[in-house]
């Protein structure tokens, strides 16, 4: 016989100390009547959560991201509106100074 153990089934106790505190375990946990269990008599006031410095890092990152894409919506919509007006002027010297630049750096 080479393993030993488990040759008796499923229901085999290999340590019965073991299944004795297990059956104690369960009886103080049931509960009885309108007794809770200590698990739910428990007062959650304790939990807390706490980040990490990534964590927070990238959570001050999408929140400045969501401030520049809403600043860039209002940007936008205010171009739209003038551009619908006829009232929008570029200023063609700073557009062919970027049109020059792009074209340089590519």
């Amino acid at each position: 016989m080479i393993n030993p153990i488990g040759n008796k089934g499923p229901d085999e106790v290999v340590r019965p100390e073991v299944a004795e505190e297990a059956a104690a375990a369960k009886k103080s946990v049931s509960v009885q009547g309108g007794q809770k269990n200590a698990i739910e008599r428990a007062p959650a006031e304790g939990d807390k959560v706490e980040l990490s410095s990534f964590a927070r890092d990238i959570q001050a990152i999408r929140q400045r991201l969501g401030d520049q894409a809403a600043e860039r919506a209002a940007q936008v919509e205010a171009l739209r509106v003038k551009i619908e007006q006829g009232t929008y002027q570029p200023d063609t010297k700073v557009v062919a100074q970027k049109m020059f630049e792009i074209g340089i750096t590519g």
